[in-house]
């Protein structure tokens, strides 16, 4: 297995099992921290599975060789998200076409649309939930 692998491989493995943590005992102890942390715990999670599942959609199958693929996984990029009204820093999985166009994780989009957000907030305000 060349270095290049070997280093992917040992990063891919280090981020699965920082999500294994936080599916077992960190969500447990998060969900006694408060509710409110829990959740935005349980949401990046989530997150971080709708990703993995939107890369996988167009580049499987992951580790093949085969002529007719449409993209390939391209690493990670740091970015964040808003979840709670907290920005959430994550890695973000890459993948890029054939030709060298990044792919769009459509998940992480949706997780971006703070118009949701603020459509929540504008619906509590007019109803007197919330000021």
């Amino acid at each position: 297995m060349s270095e290049y692998h070997k280093a992917n491989k040992q990063s891919t493995a280090k981020r699965n099992n920082v999500l294994s943590k936080n599916e077992s005992g960190n969500l447990k102890q998060t969900l006694k921290d408060g509710f409110l942390d829990f959740c935005t715990a349980a949401g990046v999670v989530a997150l971080y599975e709708l990703m993995e599942e939107d890369v996988a959609r167009v580049e499987e199958p992951k580790g093949k060789h085969i002529a007719e693929r449409e993209a390939y996984r391209y690493g990670f990029e740091s970015t964040s998200v808003t979840m709670a009204g907290t920005k959430i820093p994550i890695d973000r999985p890459r993948a890029r076409t054939v030709d060298g166009q990044e792919v769009e994780i459509e998940s992480l989009e949706l997780a971006r649309n703070n118009d949701l957000l603020y459509e929540t907030a504008l619906a509590r305000m007019l109803h007197g939930l919330s000021s």
